[in-house]
């Protein structure tokens, strides 16, 4: 019996047989199979997220970011009432804080700078996790490379950077997106990034 094992097991495929010099195939998987370097997985991947993406439009992405304008708006305003709540405990009052308040004027100093670094904080971040921020996670958008992989840490920075040129044109760095066959922002072209559709 053990005879048999050892004939069974060492029996050579027809192709094999023929001089075609390869190896025996394991049992379940092919010779060769799943193995492939890095840069050809990355290609891969690309190759097939292009072919299967389709670009987002203008009005889909205006609500996302509209959404997430108001999602940094909020958690800007919950810091400041944060911080207002600690100055009337250190001021050990229990009204509210108006406008007449002498420290309000300091803290909307300090907003100017809360703001463009929470702005800037939030869109970078969750652009390079997972290439949404919760807008596009709601209406099913997502940031890629421009060849449908994944964003780097330096795209994503870049892009979130580069929407303030798309501003400071007069908001023509969005609207590009409904003349550009590509359908890409200014912001997009910069970063080397494009949204897609899930």
């Amino acid at each position: 019996m053990n005879g048999e094992i050892w004939e069974s097991s060492t029996e050579r495929s027809p192709q094999s047989d023929a001089g075609g010099g390869e190896a025996p195939a394991l049992p379940g998987r092919a010779w060769g199979a799943g193995v492939s370097l890095p840069d050809q997985q990355a290609s891969e991947r690309d190759v097939r997220s292009s072919g299967t993406m389709t670009t987002a439009g203008f009005w889909r992405r205006g609500i996302a970011f509209s959404l997430d304008l108001l999602v940094v708006w909020m958690i800007c305003l919950f810091f400041l009432w944060i911080a207002f709540s600690a100055v009337q405990l250190a001021l050990s009052k229990r009204e509210y804080i108006f406008l007449d308040n002498p420290f309000l004027g300091p803290l909307s100093f300090t907003s100017l700078f809360l703001w463009p670094l929470l702005f800037l904080s939030y869109f970078s971040f969750l652009t390079w996790w997972g290439g949404q921020t919760l807008g596009k996670r709601i209406t099913h958008l997502r940031v890629v490379s421009q060849r449908g992989g994944e964003v780097s840490v330096a795209q994503a920075l870049g892009r979130t950077v580069a929407y303030l040129l798309s501003f400071l044109t007069g908001g023509f760095g969005f609207l590009i997106v409904l003349f550009s066959r590509e359908g890409r922002s200014l912001h997009d072209r910069v970063s080397g990034t494009r949204v897609v559709r899930l």
